[in-house]
């Protein structure tokens, strides 16, 4: 699916990215440039909790549940998402019910109406939230994963927060968090879909918005330089008593805007991305020592992750994470094969080009370009282009620079009381 999406910037200061599709529905999404990492010092949590409370009510739609009931009673799709460096809201509906749509969002990002007599139901639902996580191992490796890489900072911390900020929380201190950052120039909308019969879309969206029209970020974001420094291994385990120890091992990268996060994507699909990856057939195939077992890589705006996973045998946890290691080490001692640069790099490709025969995927690689990329979004064949230049040079290259044996960082979750086995195999 090949496109052409126009940016514009609204008289309010809105930025408004359209995007035709050959489909009959539509999504529409606002995102904000604002995440955990933008809370007020101690109100860990905050924005995961507003995004949870827009939905208890707005000014058309007041009571609990109108908002769900308009869109499930339309057959569409609705949801929100929080992470570090933004929060963003959709719904996909068919193309006929665009201007009911496009209300609903406009309602819960401009005129919330943060129901005090609800607020504590919703720390009780974020708590038990926070509870599953916990009882959910392969997140709970993930959670001690990323305090790992970037200790004692705003991306390191849980975005929902923990249950003792949660349970503090005040309407105040949401209300802050929504005047501070849910304004006309820190956000974007983003519809993409069947748009033909869609008449005077950017007026549409400019009186939908009109409500946060006046506002103005309070405040210019100058976001220091994210540096961490490490000299040896980290090992964090976390003593359950489960049925197979989970692990997470992985090292800092690249943030959004590097380009050399073209190699590193083709790079985690040779390691960790499919069925013939490397780590599938040695840890899983070869070995029997998974059931689940892949890698991935995520970005901040200045840094990033580029990691392994895997559910292995709680006899054979060591010899997984030294497996897993090796393997992540070769990427950076030998150059990958003609064979696999190729499948590596038609993955990639396919799986991209797959993700965006789905307005609501479009959308949010649109709306995230646009807060990662200081406004800016990347044309398709742009990414296309860049994936196909990726050599396996520029493979072994980045690897050496992220995969550094003194630099990885690893979480285990199982019924282990030490940490030192492990430690000694990361050393």
């Amino acid at each position: 699916m090949v496109f052409e999406q126009e940016s514009v910037r609204l008289k309010s200061g809105l930025s408004l990215v359209k995007v035709p599709m050959q489909t009959g529905s539509v999504t529409i999404m606002a995102l904000i440039k604002a995440g955990s990492k933008d809370e007020f010092r101690g109100k860990w949590g905050a924005a995961h909790f507003l995004e949870h409370f827009v939905f208890k009510g707005t000014r058309k739609f007041p009571k609990v549940n109108d908002v769900t009931k308009v869109i499930d009673g339309i057959g569409g799709k609705q949801n929100a998402f929080t992470w570090t460096d933004f929060t963003g809201y959709w719904v996909k509906v068919a193309s006929s019910q665009f201007e009911k749509g496009l209300e609903v969002v406009s309602q819960l990002v401009s005129e919330p109406l943060l129901p005090g007599e609800e607020l504590e139901k919703e720390k009780g639902t974020i708590v038990e939230e926070i509870k599953m996580i916990e009882d959910d191992y392969p997140k709970k490796t993930w959670r001690v994963f990323q305090g790992l890489l970037f200790p004692d900072s705003a991306i390191g911390r849980p975005v929902i927060g923990y249950e003792e900020t949660v349970k503090a929380m005040k309407r105040d201190d949401l209300k802050a968090f929504l005047d501070r950052w849910y304004t006309s120039e820190n956000m974007v909308v983003v519809v993409a879909g069947g748009l033909s019969q869609v008449e005077n879309l950017d007026k549409q969206v400019e009186d939908s918005f009109a409500a946060i029209g006046e506002k103005r970020s309070v405040e210019v974001r100058e976001d220091g330089p994210q540096v961490f420094t490490q000299d040896s291994p980290r090992v964090e385990v976390v003593n359950k008593q489960t049925e197979q120890a989970h692990i997470m091992m992985g090292l800092r990268s690249f943030g959004f805007e590097d380009e050399r996060v073209y190699a590193l994507w083709v790079a985690n699909q040779i390691l960790g991305g499919n069925m013939s990856s490397r780590l599938w057939n040695e840890v899983r195939e070869k070995r029997g020592l998974a059931y689940y077992v892949g890698s991935g890589f995520f970005a901040h705006e200045q840094t990033g992750a580029f990691y392994a996973r895997a559910g292995v045998k709680l006899s054979k946890a060591q010899e997984a994470v030294k497996v897993i290691r090796e393997e992540m080490l070769k990427m950076a001692d030998k150059k990958v094969s003609d064979e696999e640069l190729i499948m590596g790099k038609e993955g990639v490709r396919g799986n991209f080009l797959l993700d965006l025969e789905d307005s609501q995927e479009v959308a949010s690689f649109m709306a995230e370009d646009w807060a990662m990329r200081k406004g800016k979004t990347r044309r398709v064949n742009e990414v296309l282009k860049a994936i196909e230049k990726v050599s396996a040079g520029d493979i072994r290259r980045i690897m050496a620079e992220v995969v550094v044996a003194n630099q990885f960082n690893l979480s285990v979750v199982g019924p282990f009381e030490s940490k030192d086995k492990f430690v000694k195999v990361m050393d």
